[in-house]
């Protein structure tokens, strides 16, 4: 039996599909198992304006959005950011983390999902986390969800202690998880634990150029994982709104399906 309970992390990136708005709240009213809600995503553009996707935070089109997402944290499910564009973060921090600060303090977000898709100095990244430490104190998640080709065993030497978990994507690249094999051999690598590694799997075809796994075989990886793995740090789904099976019709029956996979 797991000693934990292993992370079911959601990418909530789309909020609106074909003018209807995409609500999150299924995910916890059919008690899915959803621990994680990641909004993404979060840029800070070089006029040191933060953009969720492309538009203001306070539009009045993300409002239903924020609500709901509050909702969330009040039946226990923990509430990210995905943040983007660290690059831009490393060249001019004192323009750009002020107002990311002020995004997170706002909406009372639960922490930040650090997304490394550009190459990002050392000093650059532990000034980030150094500096959302001291600001959010010592219960704000830092996650960290490294692109292909960059070395997640450095950033974790460096900085594990500080990573509530790894978010690594085994999909669109080398790796996957259409069997245990790939996370097996990260974990047989030795510097990234199994309580803190997240497997990231793609909910659809249409959300990445290759690596779908099916959801009936994704479960079957996630439970031998499970039982492999008694401590697995989890799985997180790149995205929610038309995840399948359901698609965009029943998007919350993947989180159904991987939540009930992570529960034997």
């Amino acid at each position: 039996m797991p000693q934990h309970t292993p992370r079911l992390v959601m990418y909530y990136r789309t909020h609106c599909d074909c003018g209807l708005y995409v609500s999150p709240l299924p995910l916890i009213e059919r008690r899915t198992g959803l621990t994680h809600l990641v909004v993404a995503t979060v840029r800070t553009g070089e006029d040191g304006v933060v953009r969720l996707n492309g538009a203001s935070p306070d539009s009045p089109d993300l409002a239903q959005m924020w609500d709901d997402v509050q909702v969330a944290q009040v039946y226990g499910v923990r509430a990210l950011a995905m943040i983007d564009d660290l690059a831009r973060l490393d060249d001019a921090f004192e323009t750009c983390y002020p107002p990311l600060r002020r995004l997170l303090a706002r909406r009372r977000l639960d922490g930040a999902d650090l997304h490394l898709t550009e190459p990002v100095s050392p000093s650059g990244l532990a000034r980030l986390l150094d500096r959302l430490r001291a600001d959010f104190g010592p219960a704000f998640l830092l996650a960290l969800t490294p692109s292909t080709g960059v070395d997640h065993d450095q950033v974790f030497r460096d900085r594990g202690a500080d990573l509530a978990w790894l978010n690594l994507p085994m999909y669109g690249g080398p790796r996957s998880l259409a069997d245990p094999c790939d996370y097996d051999a990260v974990l047989a690598e030795g510097q990234v634990p199994a309580a803190k590694l997240v497997a990231g799997a793609v909910t659809s075809p249409d959300n990445a150029g290759c690596g779908y796994v099916e959801v009936d075989r994704l479960a079957a990886t996630v439970a031998e994982l499970l039982y492999r793995h008694p401590g697995m740090g989890g799985v997180s789904g790149w995205e929610y709104y038309n995840a399948l099976p359901g698609g965009t019709d029943a998007p919350w029956q993947w989180a159904e399906r991987i939540g009930a996979a992570l529960k034997l």
